[in-house]
């Protein structure tokens, strides 16, 4: 209780919580990493293990316990609290004095709170202040080890002959990004990203006691219904668990447009349904060639890359060989965005030119783009009707005329989710959300 004034003590039984500042600053780190936030003094010292968890981008799966120094005594707050040691739930914010609080004790992850004072704006609590430096990688063990993967990552950026001591480890450690985006990520962390994760683990303030959401019609069981959909993609969680920003990840964005469009209240619009997966894998294609990739000398995608992409995208790759000759739906997709000069080869690499990213910005701009390119890609590559096409994909037994190249046309539309495998390798179907843009693609008339 030292940083706490008689004078605000007094305040405190007068007008009731307060809000209190405090900044929190990892020990050991290079750059700094802290974060300076606002809470209610009446928050238990439990409810805030959560809340730091969220600032920094710990997982919260492994223990943690506070260290305080309480008259000269070295005192021990824990969730399930031994011998000597106290109750975490029994201390609350606005009673703290000298305290640290450590996360994994077997590693070294050692944060030390110190308690500003009482804010004099009236703002929302838990609020996020400021952020500086980067997220946790909460994997490696500890800041010295972060510390050493941002001086390699600044060394590869320039240049330098990696250190095979680190480079290793901060390879398996961290995706695979460019070593710019590397610093990047070992240097700042997204201010709304962080002010987001912290909003949404206080139930405090982002899920406030009073309404009764349940009661809404339009929204029965959508939170055991989304549980129930991460619980049943394994591929889902291994990304959120290591991915360091899930939430820019290809792969969930085109999964959680899905599954939210699947739960619309009926008669309610979506403006991007049901072009989400469209948009997402054409994304994901040219979000992956930002920074070049390299290519085989027979100028095709490599291994990992095709594994990547094919994951992004939805592609089902069984064992064996993921050369991109085997993977047809990724070089149809790619030759269709390269007419488009959506993407560009050069020196053996493979580029997202600017028109590309431009487009991809504005999904509703991208849609009509595609569409367009879709017409004059079947005008132009094969001179025939466009809308023969869509009806031919619509009925392949049907009375429409086969495209000349049947096959590119299932695999660049598996590759744009609008077909996919049927109960059999060789029954090709409509997508859920295909099938709706098929639908659409055939009200326009062809040029």
């Amino acid at each position: 209780m030292d940083n706490i004034g008689a004078h605000e003590l007094e305040l405190r039984r007068i007008v009731g919580p307060m809000i209190m500042t405090l900044l929190l600053s990892l020990e050991g780190s290079s750059p700094e990493v802290s974060r300076l936030v606002n809470v209610s003094d009446n928050m238990h010292l439990g409810s805030f293990a959560t809340l730091i968890d969220a600032a920094f981008g710990f997982s919260g799966t492994t223990n943690h316990i506070y260290i305080s120094d309480e008259d000269g005594k070295r005192t021990l707050y824990t969730a399930a609290p031994g011998a000597e040691e106290k109750d975490e739930t029994t201390l609350a914010i606005g009673d703290i004095g000298e305290m640290t609080y450590v996360y994994d004790p077997a590693a070294n992850w050692t944060i030390r709170l110190d308690v500003l004072g009482i804010t004099d704006v009236d703002s929302p609590a838990p609020l996020l202040v400021d952020a500086q430096g980067p997220d946790v990688i909460e994997a490696c063990g500890g800041p010295e080890m972060m510390t050493a993967f941002y001086h390699e990552a600044r060394r590869l950026a320039a240049g330098l002959e990696p250190d095979m001591r680190v480079s290793p480890l901060l390879l398996s450690f961290m995706p695979v990004m460019s070593p710019e985006r590397l610093i990047e990520r070992l240097s700042t962390a997204d201010h709304s990203t962080v002010a987001e994760r912290m909003a949404f683990t206080s139930e405090d303030f982002f899920m406030p006691a009073e309404p009764d959401f349940t009661s809404d019609p339009h929204t029965p069981n959508i939170a055991d219904d989304f549980d129930a959909f991460i619980n049943s993609r394994p591929d889902l969680q291994q990304i959120i668990s290591f991915d360091p920003n899930p939430e820019r990840n290809p792969a969930i964005i085109s999964a959680m447009s899905e599954f939210f469009a699947d739960h619309l209240p009926e008669g309610e619009e979506f403006d991007i349904y049901p072009f989400t997966r469209l948009v997402s894998n054409v994304r994901s294609f040219l979000y992956h060639c930002v920074d070049g990739v390299k290519l085989t000398k027979k100028g095709m995608l490599r291994a990992g890359d095709v594994r990547t992409l094919a994951e992004n995208i939805g592609l089902t790759l069984g064992p064996g060989n993921h050369t991109a000759e085997a993977v047809p739906p990724l070089n149809a997709l790619r030759a269709f965005l390269e007419l488009k000069n959506f993407l560009r080869t050069e020196d053996d690499y493979l580029r997202t030119s600017l028109r590309g990213l431009d487009n991809a910005e504005d999904a509703n701009n991208l849609i009509e783009v595609v569409e367009d390119a879709l017409y004059f890609y079947f005008h132009t590559v094969y001179s025939e009707s466009a809308l023969n096409v869509f009806r031919w994909v619509v009925d392949p037994t049907g009375p429409t005329k086969p495209p000349r190249d049947p096959e590119f046309v299932v695999n660049l539309f598996i590759a744009l989710g609008i077909l996919e495998e049927g109960s059999t390798p060789d029954h090709i179907v409509p997508t859920v959300p295909g099938d709706e843009v098929l639908g659409i693609y055939l009200t326009f008339p062809d040029e």
